[in-house]
């Protein structure tokens, strides 16, 4: 008997109408909105504004949204069903297997890593845990988790982002005593004084901005050296 075709991926989407117009949302994939004027084809508009989404998540290296039974949504809503070119949704399914081997190939939980490993990583703005990312949505905004490993990035305990600022105040203030001593020992007797002082006040407001990411991952490296993952930083 031939093999029967795979059924394709089905991601929910919310219909709602706003001022005329219907606006397209799906719970999986919160940031995908689209207004579909009147007169227009829904599904064909909402299935491309999925697939763009989902295509970047996959070129950006995260993990993309698994998509919800429609069993699950609330009969309130008006539901669209939108299903996933078979391309991408082969490219989907290999995504979350590697993701999924990457997992269950990493050390995990209660593994001691070389501090060099660590820091390397968190130099890099990859996970200390197991190498793998992004981890920044956007330059000050960290995920949540881990997208490879699922390590919760703040692990949980009171005061946590303390540390990763005092490593951020440490790292300003020690670039700029760097800078400071360089310029003084280069231009005596005459340093520019005006330049060091102005300068110098630029810079304490400019460096902790550009290094926030690496001090938030170099923070969590060096938490990793002493308390290696427990249990709870994946549940």
């Amino acid at each position: 008997m031939p093999a029967e075709p795979e059924a394709p991926l089905v991601y929910p989407a919310t219909l709602t109408t706003e001022a005329g117009r219907t606006l397209v949302s799906f719970p999986d994939c919160p940031p995908c909105r689209t207004f579909v004027e009147p007169g227009e084809d829904v599904l064909t508009i909402a299935q491309h504004a999925l697939t763009g989404r989902l295509a970047a998540a996959i070129q950006a290296g995260t993990e993309p949204p698994h998509p919800t039974s429609l069993s699950g949504l609330s009969s309130t809503n008006r539901i669209l069903p939108v299903p996933v070119p078979e391309e991408l949704g082969r490219q989907l399914e290999a995504k979350w297997q590697a993701i999924a081997e990457m997992a269950a190939s990493n050390e995990g939980v209660g593994s001691r890593k070389s501090p060099m490993v660590l820091v390397w990583r968190a130099l890099r703005l990859r996970c200390p845990n197991c190498g793998g990312g992004p981890l920044f949505k956007k330059w000050l905004q960290m995920q949540a988790r881990c997208p490879v490993c699922r390590m919760r990035l703040e692990r949980g305990e009171e005061g946590y982002q303390v540390g990763a600022y005092m490593f951020n105040i440490v790292a300003a203030e020690l670039f700029f005593a760097a800078v400071f001593l360089t310029t003084l020992a280069y231009r005596w007797p005459a340093p520019p004084w005006d330049l060091l002082l102005y300068g110098g006040m630029v810079m304490m407001v400019v460096t902790p901005v550009l290094f926030y990411p690496f001090s938030k991952d170099l923070f969590l490296a060096f938490d990793l050296i002493f308390r290696p993952p427990a249990p709870e930083d994946f549940g």
